[in-house]
């Protein structure tokens, strides 16, 4: 379940992005898995993991820049550096030879 804190500066980044005329996308993955290993009439291995990350993605024309960000999401700083690092990657980042079609979002 996304909280309201992690929502809210994930929006407050995409806003000022699109204010500032940068082309962003930002897709968040969380994942609660559980493995349990039984082996020989017995328990071996019961371990459990929480994920999270954060894709950012930048178009510049031509030009892609991407970054992921793994690790829980403390604000709306943590979101702005890895949205500085994919623009910083799109500015050196190869041009295509074809123009990348932006996500279409039906709603927030």
């Amino acid at each position: 379940m996304l909280d309201e804190q992690t929502r809210d500066a994930i929006l407050q980044v995409r806003d000022e992005a699109r204010s500032s005329g940068v082309s962003a996308f930002f897709t968040l993955h969380r994942e609660r898995s559980h493995l349990l290993r039984i082996g020989n009439n017995s328990v071996s291995l019961n371990t459990s993991e929480d994920l999270t990350r954060l894709d950012v993605e930048v178009l510049d024309g031509r030009r892609q820049g991407a970054y992921t960000l793994l690790g829980d999401i403390a604000g709306p700083a943590v979101v702005r550096a890895a949205l500085d690092r994919a623009v910083a990657q799109a500015a050196v980042a190869m041009p295509r030879d074809y123009d990348p079609i932006e996500p279409a979002v039906a709603r927030d």
